[in-house]
């Protein structure tokens, strides 16, 4: 049935709404720990100029930039509002599906199952 799709489909969104809140979260403690240690890497090298120190601070310099790139480039915040929307939007649909089940109404179901797939198409699938 699908109401049935429908309300899979909402709890899948609902849990990689999650997943990528999780990552966002993860990802800037580890940019902010990286970033502290890079901070404190300098500072121990301004006490003891050490020039296999400068070459370690210069490479740990450019992971941090090719991570922070990376990072900010999957758009886990603006992916998860995403999912966020699609489900509830999922969500208003399921209970229009469920009145147009009840009620046998097929021509309804018609609409409302291309109203589930254009939800479907304006999103990425997880």
């Amino acid at each position: 049935m699908l109401s049935d799709k429908i309300w899979i489909t909402r709890k899948t969104r609902i849990f990689t709404e999650e997943r990528l809140l999780g990552y966002s979260n993860l990802s800037q403690i580890l940019m902010t720990l990286y970033s502290l240690a890079l901070v404190s890497l300098s500072i121990w090298n301004l006490q003891n100029n050490d020039a296999k120190l400068n070459l370690v601070s210069a490479f740990a310099s450019i992971v941090v930039l090719v991570l922070s790139v990376h990072i900010t480039s999957q758009k886990y915040a603006e992916r998860s509002i995403a999912m966020r929307n699609c489900y509830i939007k999922l969500d208003e649909l399921y209970s229009k599906v469920k009145r147009a089940e009840k009620s046998e109404n097929y021509e309804m179901l018609q609409n409302l199952e291309a109203e589930y797939t254009a939800l479907l198409i304006n999103i990425e699938n997880h």
